[in-house]
């Protein structure tokens, strides 16, 4: 009988005593299948694997955790095997690195188990033959962005014939020490869809060829070509060719990986790095010996099913919707990302709109709570949440620690799910603690030991690496909003869940900063609330904030509301942060539906025309951010909430 841990008798192993980072192991065994029963392999992995049976891929993977929560996979690969002798090929990437956005730094390691029925025909043990990869090149290290992490590089004149056990320099592995405990994937595994095939479109002097394709793809790269003779290529993908061709190298950012073809026919596809792109480019080192008869990218997609669009759209809102639908799905993978190109990050700010958005679009909330839980995970000692999940990098947003319990209220508000929200409650109650014990004189400062960032305007995206900048240690009214928020919506949840102590307490500590919010940063003169009590400065934002959190209200809000319309002095909102000035308007009147349409197919419109049929990280697209602005972004697909709401 299967036992309840079916990693039973396996082991952590590695290919070699001391890894490095940007390694591949490649792991060889075989197993004897009766075809009686369904085959079940159980798996996990640091950093990212992919599994081949008889030659085929058969899973890939591993989901994003943290090396004291690790995640395991339930396979099924019935169909990928034959009666008899089948061989089982692994290759895990180890990234090794402390300061990606999406990566916490762990022991190169694999565990798996493999089961016929009730049987385990397969384990990873001492045994395991395994070698650092031939066809991987080791400890390259080339970074794509900061925040992605690694590129690679694959070179096919190396590839022998180890995945049906013909490979050379195989050696038993070497045990890891590592003990968590393993808990199930807590969502679905990632799906390949159809291929999209790119279109040459040009060819440049170099040799470079670009192609296009379509729109934006999110996925795996996959080659067919015939080379005369063995050559390097570089393939440099982008969501756009403003410069003629695609930018590939933005200040220290290199969109590009590397394939050193061997003389003939390669067909290859990557199953570990998504590309996120419309245009590829093709640069080889000998122009005349290669011809490409297929590049591709494989969508790699979570699956989901579309809700029912508003019946009442107009054809501009239908357009606009399904580019923010699209958007969603492909800031949809292991979690939520912020953007598939530059990043593929989870924020708690980007993520609360993306999973908002999501409960319209999809009706579907076993994403959400995966990617709550694992903020949850989150440990840092200063009892803060990281700047992104999971990552080791040192960098915190403390207002992002707020955005955590609005993300959270919203899934208790449409979920149901009281349970969840009970169990990872007490994280919550540690994160709003560190704000509440940083109180004086009624309000609370900002960090300067952090980066005091709320969105992309003027005085509002605090000094990354500035620590002694003016005012960071002072109490700004956006931070004092969000945490004043932040301590509402906690009320709410706790009396959802029956903490009813912790209800009445928030509610008084709501309350006591309300109060001191208004005195300290209400201008009576200009009618607004102030970023700073001295400093006569306004944004959007702050006094939309004040608004939703009912620090004004009546005549008051009304009036506040539309200034913010009229007065063009006042610091506009971000595509990021523009649904809490349109909750505001909505809060003061039902009136302003009109509004918000209006404004919506104003900022909208002109990213229908860009081509990669998805919606914007700004305004300003690609060209903001020193050129690197991206064309897909998550946070920007709040229109699909505002239309479910507003044209029902």
């Amino acid at each position: 009988m299967r036992p309840k841990i079916p990693f039973d008798y396996s082991s952590w192993i590695w290919c070699n005593q001391y890894p490095k980072s940007d390694e591949y192991g490649e792991f060889y065994d075989s197993f004897h299948y009766t075809g009686e029963h369904g085959v079940t392999a159980y798996i996990s992995a640091d950093s990212n694997y992919a599994i081949y049976v008889n030659g085929r891929l058969a899973s890939f993977g591993q989901y994003a955790d943290y090396p004291h929560d690790k995640v395991f996979d339930e396979v099924d690969l019935t169909d990928y095997c034959k009666r008899g002798t089948n061989h089982l090929a692994i290759v895990v990437w180890y990234y090794g690195l402390k300061s990606s956005s999406t990566y916490y730094l762990g022991n190169a390691s694999l565990r798996f188990a493999v089961w016929e029925g009730d049987k385990c025909i397969c384990i990873s043990t001492q045994k395991t033959m395994s070698r650092q990869s031939h066809a991987y090149r080791q400890h390259a290290n080339k970074i794509i962005t900061g925040q992605m992490g690694l590129s690679f590089a694959y070179d096919a004149t190396a590839e022998d014939g180890w995945m049906m056990g013909e490979g050379k320099e195989m050696t038993e592995s070497v045990l890891v020490a590592q003990a968590p405990a393993l808990r199930p994937r807590p969502c679905a595994k990632l799906v390949l869809e159809r291929p999209t095939t790119a279109k040459e479109i040009k060819r440049f002097a170099d040799g470079t060829i670009l192609y296009d394709l379509g729109r934006e793809e999110v996925g795996f790269l996959s080659l067919d070509i015939v080379c005369t003779k063995a050559q390097n290529l570089i393939i440099s993908y982008g969501e756009h060719i403003v410069d003629g061709r695609v930018r590939r190298l933005i200040g220290k950012r290199d969109f590009s990986v590397e394939y050193f073809a061997r003389e003939g026919r390669n067909i290859y596809m990557n199953p570990f790095r998504r590309l996120a792109c419309r245009y590829l480019e093709i640069t080889p080192k000998d122009q005349q010996s290669i011809r490409v008869d297929r590049i591709t990218i494989v969508p790699t997609m979570y699956p989901t099913k579309p809700a029912t669009m508003p019946s009442s759209l107009t054809a501009v809102q239908k357009t606009i919707y399904d580019a923010c639908v699209r958007t969603l799905r492909l800031c949809m993978h292991e979690h939520y990302e912020d953007c598939p190109w530059r990043e593929q990050s989870l924020y708690t700010m980007d993520s609360r709109n993306q999973m908002l958005c999501g409960y319209y679009a999809f009706g579907e909330y076993r994403f959400a709570r995966a990617n709550l839980e694992l903020i949850s995970k989150d440990a840092r000692p200063d009892g803060l949440l990281s700047i992104c999940y999971p990552s080791s990098y040192d960098l915190v947003i403390p207002s992002f620690s707020l955005h955590y319990v609005t993300e959270v209220y919203e899934y208790l508000k449409y979920s149901g799910d009281r349970r969840f929200v009970y169990k990872i409650f007490p994280k919550m109650q540690s994160v709003i603690r560190v704000f509440l014990d940083r109180i004086q004189n009624g309000l609370v400062a900002q960090f300067p030991e952090h980066w005091n960032f709320y969105e992309w305007k003027t005085g509002l995206h605090g000094h990354l690496g500035k620590k002694d900048s003016p005012r960071e240690n002072e109490p700004h009214l956006v931070l004092n909003c969000l945490l004043l928020y932040a301590l509402q919506n906690m009320a709410k949840i706790a009396g959802s869940i029956s903490e009813h102590g912790a209800e009445e307490q928030y509610l008084k500590d709501a309350d006591a900063l309300s109060k001191q919010i208004y005195n300290a940063f209400y201008d009576p003169k200009a009618g607004l609330f102030r970023n700073y009590a001295d400093q006569a400065d306004y944004s959007q934002l702050g006094n939309s904030l004040a608004i939703l959190c009912e620090v004004v209200k009546g005549e008051d809000a009304a009036a506040l509301a539309k200034k913010l319309i009229a007065d063009a002095s006042i610091v506009p909102t971000s595509l990021s942060m523009k649904c809490f000035f349109y909750d505001a308007l909505l809060k003061v009147s039902p009136t302003y539906r009109n509004f918000i349409l209006s404004d919506i197919e104003k900022i909208y419109l002109p990213m229908l025309s860009g081509g990669t049929g998805t919606v914007w990280e700004t305004e300003d697209g690609e060209a903001d951010f020193s050129l690197a602005g991206s064309l897909c972004h998550g946070w920007s697909a709040m229109p699909v909430y505002y239309y479910h709401l507003l044209c029902k």
